[in-house]
């Protein structure tokens, strides 16, 4: 009988360390899984914000060359209009060389202005003002 309670006792000690490691592997699996788990959802996270990260740096990029395009086609319109407006001075100065037109109003500055800046090309304008200068003067160039 003795030796059946050593064999017994034997016995359910080995059972006893067999569930044990089963127990231990079981919940080292299990922590395993879960760390992974959390693992792969911080990078999950890390990739979904470095997306937006890059997505918001692409905007902001392309807002500002929208806004820096568009400051330069204005500066690049004011700066146009106002070489357009010395030259319609300088040829308005040119033309009345004698200061006799201007000077005595025989000519309308702002309808010789217009007809500078809408009559194309600008060549028209200097000859027409050029022939109202030689029917008035009957001096030509």
């Amino acid at each position: 009988m003795a030796v059946v309670r050593g064999v017994v006792v034997v016995v359910v000690a080995l059972v006893v360390v067999v569930v044990v490691l089963v127990v231990v592997v079981v919940v080292v699996v299990v922590v395993l899984v879960v760390v992974l788990v959390v693992v792969v959802l911080v990078l999950v996270v890390v990739v979904v914000v470095v997306v937006v990260v890059v997505v918001v740096l692409v905007v902001v990029v392309v807002v500002v060359v929208v806004v820096v395009v568009v400051v330069v086609l204005v500066v690049v319109l004011v700066v146009l209009v106002v070489v357009v407006l010395v030259v319609v001075v300088v040829v308005l100065v040119s033309l009345d060389s004698t200061g006799s037109y201007l000077a005595r109003g025989r000519v309308n500055n702002t309808v010789v202005i217009l007809t500078l800046l809408h009559t194309l090309p600008l060549t028209y304008a200097i000859r027409y003002h050029h022939r109202q200068e030689c029917l008035y003067n009957a001096a030509c160039w």
